[in-house]
């Protein structure tokens, strides 16, 4: 036999139990027997001798049954307000989450959702360290020959997505996709944001290496006013080169065709090649304008 219920719950939780199940008999005459059936079992209950069938376990059924059915049936909506709050280290992750989907902060600009993106490189702070590389690499590459001696006031950084994924796909179709370089090119302003928008086209007339796209390594042979017409804009370009084919003299037959039956993916001229009809200095020169993506616009005075 279980221990009085008085002695597990207290005494005053019992009699208030007692009144639920047992509530005072108003039924009966007093005095009757129903009536003092009634009290006696109010009575045991109360100082816990009653038992609800023959097992000391019945009671804790009874009592459980019957607080159940005093219980509200929480509802859907209850049930959400009562879901426990996300740990503190998740919530941190779903802010950090929030915050870069949003703002998305990178170097000295602010990238939105946007397919293309255009931001600033400060000199100073988080993208100083890619400022002066690219401005390293204009400054350096200047042939005095050409005499242009810029003040670059303000580099760019482009990212198109659309750009990006079709520069990958043109890399894993060429014979030797390890081999990349920055190189410039040079041309007008309206030019500039058509091909960070929309990429390289061909041109229509053939120059020395026919209608190919011409990217050089020296900033100030790009920066010729017969190429920018006057944009003060130069454009650094991550150019797909792979196996390079050299040539000493020009030749305006050349095609992307034919480049594929030698298994070539583009042209190099060398500096320094005039005397057999080349450059003095030296070109790169693709067929194929996926292969060519925009990732700077220096823009100097």
């Amino acid at each position: 036999m279980m221990a009085g219920i008085g002695d597990q719950l207290g005494l005053s939780a019992v009699n208030a139990l007692s009144n639920v199940l047992l509530p005072p008999c108003n039924r009966h005459k007093p005095g009757c027997a129903k009536h003092t059936a009634h009290c006696r079992n109010k009575r045991a209950m109360s100082t816990g001798q009653i038992t609800h069938g023959t097992s000391s376990r019945g009671l804790l059924d009874l009592v459980t049954s019957v607080m159940r059915s005093l219980s509200p049936t929480p509802t859907a909506s209850s049930k959400r307000s009562l879901s426990p709050a996300p740990p503190a280290c998740k919530r941190a992750r779903l802010a950090t989450y929030n915050t870069t989907t949003t703002t998305n902060k990178l170097h000295a600009g602010i990238r939105n959702k946007k397919p293309i993106t255009r931001f600033t490189l400060l000199k100073t702070g988080a993208s100083s360290a890619e400022y002066m590389s690219v401005l390293d690499q204009v400054l350096k590459y200047i042939r005095p020959e050409h005499n242009w001696r810029p003040k670059i006031t303000r580099i760019e950084k482009v990212r198109n997505e659309k750009l990006e994924k079709i520069w990958k796909t043109a890399k894993a179709k060429m014979f030797y996709p390890d081999f990349s370089a920055l190189k410039f090119h040079g041309t007008n302003a309206s030019a500039v944001e058509a091909i960070i928008k929309d990429g390289f086209k061909l041109p229509t007339r053939a120059g020395m290496y026919g209608k190919g796209i011409y990217f050089a390594t020296d900033s100030s042979k790009s920066a010729n006013t017969l190429y920018t017409q006057g944009s003060g804009m130069l454009l650094l370009c991550e150019v797909l080169l792979g196996n390079v084919k050299q040539v000493r003299s020009s030749d305006s037959t050349i095609t992307d065709a034919q480049l594929k039956r030698e298994h070539f993916d583009s042209i190099f001229a060398p500096r320094n090649s005039r005397s057999t009809g080349g450059v003095v200095n030296d070109e790169f020169v693709i067929y194929d304008p996926d292969k060519a993506l925009p990732r700077y616009i220096i823009h100097y005075i």
